[in-house]
């Protein structure tokens, strides 16, 4: 639990958003699960947050990044052909979701696809 927090506290501190970098992360040290973590992030945030989008797809399986994952091909050629078509059927099924949020999944599952090459 703690190093997600901290992979968290890196990304929240580099944000270009003041919101991101002045938040304060003391409420979600004593959590004693990753699910509590994001089950946390869901209460303090807003639905078209950023923070809220994460964690809702984290407890709902990462279907985004599996979404990616399914389609892309096992090609490095291949994966970069592929990715504006597969990116814009996902935006097309998640309209509010951010686009942030559906870029750092496409990066996994790019990352997923590369590992398993």
């Amino acid at each position: 639990m703690s190093s997600l927090l901290a992979a968290r506290q890196i990304a929240w501190r580099t944000s270009n958003k003041p919101s991101k970098r002045d938040f304060d992360p003391s409420p979600y040290l004593g959590l004693p699960t990753v699910e509590a973590f994001y089950k946390k992030l869901m209460q303090d945030f807003p639905p078209d947050d950023s923070n809220y989008q994460w964690a809702e797809h984290a407890l709902n399986g990462h279907y985004i990044t599996r979404i990616f994952y399914k389609h892309m091909p096992k090609d490095v050629n291949g994966i970069l052909t592929a990715i504006p078509e597969i990116y814009d059927v996902v935006r097309e099924h998640y309209p509010n979701m951010k686009v942030g949020i559906i870029a750092d999944h496409c990066a996994a599952a790019i990352f997923l696809r590369l590992s398993h090459s």
